[in-house]
């Protein structure tokens, strides 16, 4: 019998999973689909989804693309991880190979998250940057501030106010790109052994950070269904499992996924109720395509739970690694990372940027970058789907700057990156992305690089490799 309703996919999670481990279920078999499952139980899809995702996340069964649920062929001796479903990431090699195959000389490039050099102002840039050193010659002679140069700091609360935010700029903490902003929130927040609640698939990066700092991480489903991370989340969080929450709610790297904004709400008020807090990714929340920007988590923050992190790298230039972290109630501990870890950001490409941000042209820089970048992510799904629409499952991201490909017939991603990476083309195989085995049929492929005779040339190859292999 199903007991509370608050624990409902763990009732329905611990009934599949003793089937299985008696036998009832068998190595290969097929479960119920997830719809007829839940109008045989009376509960909503979502529910038995999240149940399917836990016992996924344990090894127990498998997710063919078109086809459903399967008991995995092989079981493990015992679920990995740690009994609650975390476990630690050890895909340091993995992700090593992927990083420094991007670097391979000659490399046809669907790799780097970037959009194309054409579609940003390297002149302009390149004109601040000499404006700054004439107007502050000292940004090159001496150390910044540690929270950063002020005027870059009151430019960026300018920016959240086009967000639908406000800020002060003591609130705001300058870094060295989005991902020092994400580091320094894990360190102030937690100690090695620690378990971290994360979106799966997640960004790679971020799972080796959380390696390097001997953290355990707990897989949310991240596919921008309404719900599915909420109902998972808050039973997480109120268990006190988790230290810390890290997502990318805006245009989840890799799948593109967008929560919505009643989900985004429920987050904050849990982040608070639980006093847990969340650390929120918004590197993508400006590359939206339809419609209006998408709010953040932190708009719904009233007591100071939702750690912000964000950065101009996806935007603006990748080369000054300028981002920013507004701590909340965590500044403090925050702030006292960045002193002891890295002092102070380049004070010149704070005065460059904050030069350009003053003069007023981010916003008719990025009605362009959108613009051209709308135009260009749905001539890649395009030439996507013309090449590989037979042997791949994906769609149309609403943001961002990358697709996730789903392999048909259970093909390897691994084994594609590598004959990819043979013939002279960059992808990324989707099993970085997952502390598990759950992506290894996935492909992310990046969408801001200008598509050349060349790169189409690729894109028809990689169909080819894909179907042959």
């Amino acid at each position: 019998m199903i007991s509370d309703k608050r624990y409902l996919y763990e009732d329905i999670y611990l009934q599949i999973k003793t089937h299985i481990q008696h036998g009832n279920y068998r190595p290969g078999d097929k479960l119920k689909s997830v719809r007829v499952f839940s109008r045989e139980l009376g509960v909503s899809p979502t529910t038995i989804f999240n149940a399917y995702y836990k016992l996924e996340a344990e090894g127990l069964i498998t997710a063919r693309p078109k086809q459903g649920y399967f008991v995995q062929e092989q079981l493990p001796k015992a679920a990995p991880g740690n009994g609650d479903g975390s476990r630690a990431v050890a895909k340091k090699s993995l992700i090593q190979e992927v990083v420094e195959a991007s670097r391979q000389p000659g490399l046809i490039d669907f790799s780097t998250g970037v959009p194309g050099p054409d579609l940003l102002p390297g002149d302009r840039i390149h004109k601040s940057i000499r404006k700054a050193c004439q107007a502050h010659p000292e940004v090159c002679t001496r150390y910044p501030d540690s929270r950063g140069l002020p005027e870059l700091r009151r430019n960026i609360c300018k920016l959240a106010l086009s967000w639908g935010q406000a800020f002060h700029e003591s609130e705001v903490l300058i870094t060295a790109g989005c991902m020092e902003a994400m580091a320094l929130s894990l360190r102030a927040l937690t100690r090695p052994g620690d378990t971290v609640a994360i979106s799966d698939p997640a960004y790679f990066g971020t799972l080796r950070l959380m390696e390097v700092l001997g953290l355990k991480v707990l897989p949310m489903p991240s596919d921008g269904r309404s719900g599915t991370m909420t109902h998972a989340l808050r039973e997480a969080m109120a268990s006190g499992r988790v230290k810390a929450v890290v997502l990318i709610p805006n245009f989840n790297n890799p799948n593109g996924a967008l929560l919505s904004t009643s989900d985004k709400e429920t987050i904050a008020g849990m982040a608070a109720r639980y006093q847990v807090p969340v650390i929120e990714d918004d590197i993508y929340g400006e590359l939206f395509y339809e419609g209006q920007r998408p709010v953040n988590i932190k708009t719904f923050d009233k007591e100071g739970w939702v750690i912000y992190c964000n950065s101009l790298s996806k935007t603006l230039t990748p080369g000054l690694r300028i981002g920013w972290v507004i701590p909340g109630r965590f500044y403090e501990a925050v702030y006292e990372q960045k002193i002891v870890h890295n002092l102070s950001t380049s004070g010149l490409s704070q005065a460059a940027l904050s030069h350009f941000l003053a003069k007023g042209r981010y916003d008719s820089h990025m009605r362009r970058l959108r613009r051209e970048m709308r135009i260009r992510v749905a001539q890649h799904f395009k030439l996507v789907e013309e090449y590989m629409g037979d042997v791949v499952d994906t769609h149309l991201p609403p943001g961002g700057l990358v697709g996730w490909l789903s392999l048909r017939n259970g093909k390897n991603g691994m084994e594609i990156y590598r004959k990819a990476r043979a013939a002279g083309i960059g992808i990324v195989p989707g099993t970085v992305f997952s502390p598990g085995d759950r992506y290894d049929t996935f492909l992310r492929i990046s969408l801001g690089l200008p598509l050349t005779d060349e790169r189409i040339s690729a894109l028809a190859q990689l169909g080819r490799i894909i179907r042959e292999y």
